[in-house]
């Protein structure tokens, strides 16, 4: 994100919001991340994304053995 961020000249925080579709960013701003993302390959990094949203996307599963 910090690369996306200093090719279009925007802060990392515009650039999450942007990304994010948070009401206060305008929407040719959003329109601009979201071509340059596209353009530049960006992908969220999976594991800060599991590190703050506190969800690891996985399901935990238990068995009772057969005794």
């Amino acid at each position: 994100m910090k690369d996306l961020a200093e090719h279009l000249g925007l802060s990392q925080t515009t650039v999450s919001r942007a990304l994010n579709g948070y009401p206060e960013v305008k929407e040719a701003t959003r329109v601009r991340v979201s071509e340059a993302a596209a353009q530049l390959g960006y992908r969220p990094n999976a594991s800060a994304l599991r590190l703050a949203t506190g969800r690891a996307g996985a399901i935990g599963l238990v068995l009772r053995g057969a005794d």
